[in-house]
């Protein structure tokens, strides 16, 4: 999303995105219909804010130019809609699988991603672990944080809470990530979309041998 951007440096990203392939501050200049003194100016900022990434261009029979290309944070600024795909893609595993089967693909998917962020937890104590666990679904974006006796993680956001409104298996995912990483059983205590203000998740005690994941979904009361 482009809050937080000026004008001027609106026109430039969305130029950017436009032109892929890259703009020289003489084009750039062109289309913004300002000076190259001023050009310039947002486009330091912009650059080390990691919007923009310089790039060389070889120019034929001169000397190489300089132009400016979008940075993946760049191009995550502007929306793009998933969430009708991750629905469709849902409901279409439910139905080919069942409820059953949706969750057990959900729960390899959780501890896939455990596995590849191992190195957060190895050797850490267990209030440690769960302290990288936090910092891990935040950077995911889900806000969160970990109690001081370090046996709770909360979340005052759900990255997929739209999703599971329709198909609360989604919630799978995020049950075998935290005891995947923590090695530890883990209950859900608390969700959004069952009427909580925030989700919640205890951890308990430590896994059995062989064991990759185990928790405890929040049941209905409803």
């Amino acid at each position: 999303m482009l809050t937080g951007f000026g004008a001027t440096q609106k026109k430039i990203l969305e130029s950017l995105l436009e032109n892929k392939a890259g703009m020289t501050i003489d084009e750039l200049v062109t289309v913004l219909e300002i000076t190259r003194t001023a050009v310039n100016q947002h486009i330091n900022v912009l650059a080390k804010d990691g919007y923009l990434k310089k790039h060389t261009l070889m120019k034929t029979g001169g000397r190489p130019g300089q132009i400016y290309v979008l940075s993946d944070k760049g191009i995550h600024l502007f929306p793009k809609q998933y969430a009708w795909f991750s629905e469709l893609l849902l409901k279409s595993l439910k139905e080919q699988l069942g409820s059953e089967g949706l969750e057990k693909v959900l729960s390899n998917l959780g501890e896939q991603i455990a596995h590849k962020n191992s190195d957060r937890i190895n050797g850490r104590t267990q209030s440690e672990k769960v302290i990288a666990i936090a910092a891990l679904l935040t950077e995911l974006g889900y806000e969160s944080t970990s109690n001081s006796e370090g046996n709770v993680i909360s979340a005052c956001n759900c990255v997929f809470h739209e999703l599971a409104v329709e198909t609360p298996e989604v919630c799978t995912f995020d049950l075998a990530l935290l005891s995947a990483m923590s090695g530890c059983k883990v209950e859900h205590v608390a969700c959004m979309v069952r009427g909580n203000t925030k989700c919640s998740f205890k951890i308990k005690e430590p896994l059995q041998a062989r064991e990759t994941s185990n928790y405890q979904v929040l049941e209905d009361t409803q």
